[in-house]
């Protein structure tokens, strides 16, 4: 099943790299078939406000580190932490100016929930949970 977890965050990673180059073109369906509702959600509200500022990436984030912390088979669920390498990825403003932090750390580290029953079907594993996570991270994947 972490092999699976593993895939599906692949996939939604693809999403997030194709959606923040192209931030008018981010679609809730497809992010649906690797993540809840509300995940999908928020990252819709994420690329609404991008497009609306006219600012998109260049460049993509790469995982660099997936480790599961908790896999239960009965329950169906995996929770993860990932690090994410965002050294490759520059946020432009909309007259084309790189506005990329200067001070933005070149990983980041993600806390991750998956779940199979929150899945229409129960077929998928879904993200159910993506968060930064906090520098009390006891596992952070980054360090």
């Amino acid at each position: 099943m972490v092999g699976e977890a593993r895939a599906t965050w692949e996939q939604f990673l693809g999403h997030l790299n194709e959606y923040s180059a192209n931030p008018a073109d981010a679609d809730r369906q497809q992010l649906m078939r690797v993540a809840d509702p509300a995940v999908a959600d928020g990252q819709m509200q994420v690329f609404e406000q991008a497009s609306a500022a006219g600012i998109h990436a260049e460049g993509a984030r790469v995982t660099a580190d997936f480790t599961a912390v908790q896999s239960n088979d009965n329950a169906q669920t995996v929770s993860a932490v990932v690090c994410v390498d965002v050294s490759g990825e520059r946020v432009i403003a909309a007259d084309g100016t790189d506005v990329t932090d200067a001070d933005r750390p070149s990983q980041v580290a993600y806390e991750l929930m998956f779940d199979r029953a929150d899945s229409e079907d129960d077929s998928n594993l879904l993200i159910t949970s993506y968060a930064e996570a906090t520098d009390a991270l006891a596992e952070n994947p980054c360090s």
